[in-house]
């Protein structure tokens, strides 16, 4: 009976996660304005490194022997005014969207701590004697910070590296879908280390928030405490087990970042032997000229 009369502990709640949208909900229509303008301007310079691309596959095509002297030197001419026209564009483009964002994340955070504030002045009593009201300013000043910093230059960067990405591989597959076909096969690998990376972070910071958590706590511990290890003349001591504690923290944080290290020096790796595998791939394809059904001419080094 008594263990029929037992109950399944209640399943905690969902979170109420907020939308992305409900971060810009106060907006008024200039920001929205600046909001659109922003993230254009972020998508079109993201696009500029796959025109870049293109662009200098066309500046390696031109070192031909066949062509004379003066053919060369026009076309370096004519591509290095382009790429100077798209140094200007990025750069404009890029002082758009990050401007544009940081002051869109500023108007986000000054707003949402205005209604934060004006949302707990209108409690009642009762609700203060459940809450320590010391900790209210730094609470609303570091949970608006992360609504700021979440809806500011780091959210459109995710657009500008997703323009980046999209633009080249539609760039690859119109110089030569055979070569990216190819190339895609490094793909998996990178993915894999990205992953790696991040876990690797993940992992390496939490180990030394952990424990320089535990050594603070101890301080704290003692500090609350300071009558009683005074009365007893214990301060030594206390000094001691603190830097004990402080020094598993550094030996901690130490052992992190070298895990944050070898994350990094993994992922490089295969950033660069990737490069590698490329180089090769697109060296035996003008090798042994392989047909660019793109282009219909065989393959070359520019592609």
């Amino acid at each position: 009976m008594e263990e029929e009369n037992k109950q399944a502990p209640a399943a905690l709640p969902k979170p109420n996660l907020c939308k992305t949208s409900e971060l810009f909900q106060y907006l008024t229509g200039v920001d929205r304005l600046m909001l659109i303008v922003g993230s254009l301007a972020a998508l079109g310079a993201g696009l500029a490194m796959p025109a870049f691309v293109f662009f200098f596959g066309r500046l390696t095509d031109s070192f031909d022997p066949a062509k004379g002297g003066d053919d060369t030197i026009n076309e370096i001419t004519k591509l290095s005014k382009i790429f100077l026209i798209i140094g200007g564009v990025v750069w404009v483009l890029s002082y758009l969207f990050f401007s544009f964002w940081s002051i869109i994340a500023e108007k986000v955070g000054y707003e949402y701590k205005y209604r934060y504030l004006y949302a707990v002045l209108r409690q009642e009593a009762a609700w203060f004697d459940e809450k320590d009201s010391q900790e209210l300013p730094s609470k609303i000043s570091s949970e608006c910070s992360k609504i700021e910093k979440a809806s500011g230059e780091k959210f459109i960067m995710i657009y500008n590296g997703l323009a980046t990405s999209l633009g080249g591989f539609i760039t690859a597959f119109v110089i030569g879908w055979k070569y990216a076909f190819a190339a895609l096969g490094t793909f998996p690998f990178l993915v894999a280390g990205l992953m790696f990376l991040f876990a690797g972070i993940k992992s390496g910071y939490t180990r030394a928030a952990l424990a320089y958590a535990k050594s603070g706590a101890y301080a704290e511990q003692a500090l609350s405490n300071i009558k009683v290890v005074s009365a007893f003349g214990q301060e030594k001591r206390e000094i001691e087990n603190y830097v004990r504690h402080l020094d598993e923290a550094k030996k901690a944080g130490q052992f992190g970042k070298l895990i944050i290290a070898f994350s990094f020096g993994i992922f490089n790796m295969l950033i660069f032997t990737s490069y590698a595998y490329g180089l090769f791939v697109g060296g035996q394809y003008v090798k042994n000229h392989v047909y660019n059904p793109n282009k219909d001419r065989d393959f070359t080094s520019g592609d």
